[in-house]
Parts: C-alpha cells; sequence; structure tokens
C-alpha cells in the first residue's frame, strides 16, 4: 500500500520507521519520499528475508540464488517500515494496505490503519464545496464531526441569505413573516418572497388558501369571503360573486343559496334556476330549494292546464268565488287545488287543473260553506248546494235529517216538507201550514 511518513512502524534494521526517517535525512538533507521508502523497503525485505528464512548465496548458481531468494521472501510475513511484508501467490505484498487522506487543510494524512495512524479516518469526507464555504440557499451539514462534510440545499420554508464561511456549520432559517413563504418543494432559496395570491404562510410554506377563503395580492392572510360571495375551490385570489337568482346572508362559505323563486340541481351546480321556466308564475316557499318539485304557485293563483290534453301547466290567478291556497297538499306532491269561497258554489272541474265546471253564488255561506270544489254540506247537494238528499229537510240553508227518521214529500216547491208524523204539517220557509 501507499507510504507516510507519519506511519509508525517497527523494522528489524533501523528499529521503527522514524528513526529510518531521521537517519535519511541526515544523509540526504530532507525527508524520504515514498518512492525512496519503497526502495529501502525492498532492500531491507531482501536482507531480512534471507537472514531469518533462507540461507547464505555463497558458493550457489545463478539459478540456485534465485531459487533461494524466492523461497525466503515467500516465507517473509514481517514488519518493516514499509508495514508488514507478506507476498501472496501472485508475488504481490498484501501484509498491509495503508489509506491516506486528504484532509481540510489540504494536507495527505494517514488514517488507517487505526493502529498506525496519527489522524481518524473522516467518512465521508468533507466536500470541496464546503471547504470553499457554501453558497446562499445552502447550509453547511454536519454528520457525526464537529466540523461539516457538505452543503446541503435549503429545504422548503426555509432560506439563507448569505454564504457560510469555509468549514462551519450552518443552517438555514425558516419563514415566519405572515404572507411570505416557498412553494411547496421550493428548495435553495435566498430569502421568503411574498407567497402568490391565494395563498399564505403555514410553517414557512405558501399553501392554498382554504374553501371559504381568498387572500389578495396586498393581504397577509386569507380572509374569509364577505356576504353574498363564496369560495368553493382552495387558492382563490378573490371569492367569486353569487350568481343569479341566489344569495349567501353568511360569511366564509363556499357556495350561495337559491333565493325564493329558484332551485338548483345536478345540472345547474353553480346557478340557480327560474321557478318560472319550468311553471310559470310559480315560485318556492322557501330559499335554497334542490329541484324543480319545490316549485309551486304562490298564494291567490293555483295549478291550472288549459286542456286534458296538454302537458303544459301555468299558475292562474284566482276568479271570484274561489280561495286560492298556493303551494302542495298536505303530506303530498300534489298541487294544492283552489277551495270554493264561503257563500260561492263551484262545480267540479273536468279534468286535474281546470277550471270549476260553474261558479255560481249562493243565498247563504250557511248552505255554501268554504269547501274544496264541487263539495257541499253534507245532506246538499246540487248547484248552489239547494237540494236535500232523501230523508233530509231543508233548515234554513241546512239539510237535516226528517224526524223519527221520516220525511214526507209535501208536493210543493223546494222548501217545503212534512215534519211530522201524524199531523201531516208542512213547514215552508220556517212557517206551519196544514
Amino acid at each position: 500500500g501507499p507510504w507516510h511518513s507519519e506511519l509508525d512502524f517497527t523494522d528489524p534494521f533501523f528499529g521503527s520507521s522514524q528513526q529510518m526517517i531521521s537517519r535519511y535525512q541526515q544523509r540526504f538533507g530532507r525527508a524520504p519520499t515514498a518512492d525512496a521508502a519503497a526502495c529501502v523497503a525492498a532492500g531491507i525485505s531482501l536482507t531480512y528475508g534471507l537472514q531469518r528464512y533462507g540461507r547464505s548465496l555463497l558458493n550457489l548458481s545463478t539459478a540456485e540464488r534465485r531459487q533461494e531468494i524466492r523461497f525466503a521472501l515467500g516465507r517473509l510475513d514481517d514488519e518493516t517500515i514499509f508495514g508488514t511484508v507478506r507476498f501472496n501467490r501472485f508475488n504481490q505484498n498484501s501484509g498491509s494496505s495503508t489509506t491516506l487522506q486528504v484532509l481540510e487543510d489540504g494536507r495527505i494524512r494517514p488514517v488507517l490503519p487505526s493502529v498506525f495512524a496519527r489522524q481518524s479516518l473522516r467518512f465521508p469526507s468533507p466536500t470541496w464545496e464546503v471547504r470553499k464555504g457554501c453558497p446562499p440557499g445552502s447550509y453547511a451539514a454536519a454528520n457525526n464531526w464537529t466540523q461539516p462534510v457538505e452543503c446541503v440545499l435549503c429545504q422548503e420554508g426555509t432560506f439563507r441569505s448569505t454564504a457560510t464561511p469555509p468549514l462551519e456549520i450552518s443552517r438555514c432559517e425558516p419563514c415566519t413573516v405572515p404572507g411570505r413563504g416557498t412553494l411547496p418543494g421550493q428548495r435553495a432559496s435566498v430569502d421568503c418572497p411574498w407567497c402568490p395570491p391565494g395563498r399564505f404562510n403555514d410553517r414557512g410554506l405558501c399553501i392554498p388558501c382554504p374553501l371559504g377563503t381568498s387572500r389578495a395580492a396586498n393581504s397577509s392572510m386569507c380572509e374569509a369571503c364577505e356576504a353574498h360571495s363564496f369560495a368553493d375551490e382552495a387558492g382563490l385570489e378573490l371569492c367569486k360573486p353569487c350568481p343569479n337568482r341566489s344569495s349567501q346572508p353568511e360569511v366564509g362559505q363556499t357556495h350561495c343559496l337559491c333565493d325564493i323563486g329558484s332551485f338548483s340541481d345536478s345540472a345547474a351546480v353553480l346557478s340557480c334556476l327560474s321557478c318560472d321556466d319550468v311553471l310559470p308564475g310559480s315560485t318556492t316557499l322557501k330559499g335554497n330549494s334542490k329541484s324543480s318539485e319545490a316549485c309551486v304557485c304562490p298564494p291567490q293563483t293555483f295549478w291550472h292546464r288549459p286542456s286534458n290534453r296538454s302537458s303544459l301547466a301555468f299558475c292562474k290567478p284566482c276568479s271570484v268565488g274561489l280561495v286560492c291556497r298556493g303551494g302542495l297538499e298536505e303530506n303530498s306532491s300534489k298541487h294544492q287545488a283552489p277551495f270554493q269561497q264561503a257563500g260561492y258554489s263551484a262545480g267540479a272541474p273536468l279534468f286535474l287543473g281546470a277550471d270549476p265546471a260553474y261558479i255560481v253564488s249562493c243565498t247563504s255561506a250557511i248552505r255554501c260553506p268554504e269547501l274544496p270544489i264541487g263539495s257541499c254540506p253534507a245532506g246538499n247537494w246540487g248547484i248552489g248546494c239547494v237540494n236535500c238528499v232523501a230523508n233530509h229537510y231543508d233548515d234554513d240553508g241546512i239539510c237535516r235529517v226528517g224526524l223519527l227518521g221520516v220525511a214526507i214529500d209535501c208536493g210543493h216547491s223546494v222548501g217545503h216538507h212534512r215534519t211530522g208524523r201524524a199531523l201531516q204539517i208542512c213547514r215552508h220557509r220556517g212557517s206551519l201550514q196544514s
């Protein structure tokens, strides 16, 4: 292996490698180089090998001397100024392996084997960059040593604006100023720039503003969307205004609510549709409706179809003699049909959604109270509810069951009937007649 003057080995001739160096300097006035030491070690190995493992070469032929030298060197396994000398089957010296290392000060020093080295192995060895000084945007990182070993780029969310002096440990600073930071994955920053609009500083990183908020370029933080605006995606610079037919009374919201008279469905996520487009004249009973089925006729109108064959309907204004409550029937999805107003009688419509067959004024609200169209009080029937069903008599507009269950027709006009079984008395508009 390589040789270095600081390696301290024992030697059979000089005593130690340091004594050899001293005598070499005395003789030649300079320290031995690695090549000079190798030449000295070759002579030591040959002489010592023959002395210890061989025999005298005197009186031997050239071939015998060559064979004796091979034999002596082959058995050599001893320490010299060059370390342990031991030849393998390929005639290579494998006795010792010395590792040299270029240290931080530029000197070449032996570091292995540790029992002979005066300097510990530095692994990993400091890079040339860290020896020169890490540039801005990076820091000098140490391993288990007191000196750094490499320059590392500043991580996302951190920065370093100045260079690091050579072989000094340093670190990057976190971005702590509100509104300033680095983008995710961005390294080697020399400062903390302003986050792009729609992003804010979260532990040094510029991340998108959450739903329901936004951040303008002149703001340092994400702010909740004002009323009548929304943010349905992260990272908005400005909140979106509520579209037509919608509003939002609360702040910091992700969507707007459809106003009364409009609705949203799966095909209109961001915009609200007008009820007037699906049922002319209709509205909704409350805001934030999610289906066209919420569109109903308002009070004073009713769901109307012009003909039985028509598939189109609209909300028609109430006529005189009708009460139109609007909306849907209770616990039903059917549109509420109109009622006949007290004092009026209306005929049942010919088909669903049609106008009443007729509307007439009654003689009294008692005879014609507010009821569904085509209805009369129990016992009354006919236009104006003026007729009584069988076994009933008219008592000032109310048809009542006859006495003892017997009612005998007097044979007179409407409003005449018998009330007794024995006296055969007829009542005519409240007066008794025989």
